[in-house]
């Protein structure tokens, strides 16, 4: 299992006329979730999450899952979380849901990459939760603590893995 990888905080330019990055200063507002479009990146829910104290773990995608396996994820996920860093992953194998599922455990907040826009992801409200395992931890999607990123557009569904995965390393 590969180690941690920890990700620089990115800066966030609040709305000017001559900001490099547009994002109006709304958009930051704890009590108001947009979807955002940013370079060839769709964002909705928490974006102050791209500013924080990140990390992402490299996980393997397995046909078979071994107790030994799920704790090699637990473990150093539980770790950062409890440090106040934010996970930042896919939810498209077993691991990667477990991985998904620990900051729900701990009530801490994550990004995470999808594998289609969010209607598809998240449904026609933008409030499912991704995977019935963390649907048992959560019952919908906190838009307010959470933030998804996709590729895609909101309305198109996709499974471009190639894309998908260079965007959560």
């Amino acid at each position: 299992m590969s180690s941690l990888t920890l990700l620089q905080p990115l800066e966030l330019v609040p709305f000017s006329p001559v900001s490099p990055v547009r994002i109006p200063a709304d958009a930051f507002a704890l009590d108001k979730p947009v979807v955002l479009k940013l370079n060839e990146l769709y964002m909705y829910g928490n974006l102050k999450l791209l500013a924080s104290d990140r990390f992402t773990l490299p996980i393997p995608v397995l046909e078979e899952v071994t107790r030994q396996d799920t704790l090699e994820i637990h473990v150093p996920v539980a770790a950062e979380i409890l440090k106040g860093r934010t996970l930042v992953t896919g939810v498209y194998s077993l691991l990667h849901d477990q991985a998904a599922v620990l900051p729900l455990r701990w009530g801490a907040p994550r990004i995470l990459v999808l594998t289609s826009g969010f209607l598809e992801s998240l449904g026609a409200k933008l409030d499912q939760e991704l995977t019935p395992l963390s649907r048992r931890w959560w019952y919908e999607f906190d838009p307010l603590t959470d933030l998804v990123v996709s590729p895609f557009a909101p309305e198109d569904s996709g499974a471009n893995s190639h894309k998908r995965i260079e965007l959560v390393e």
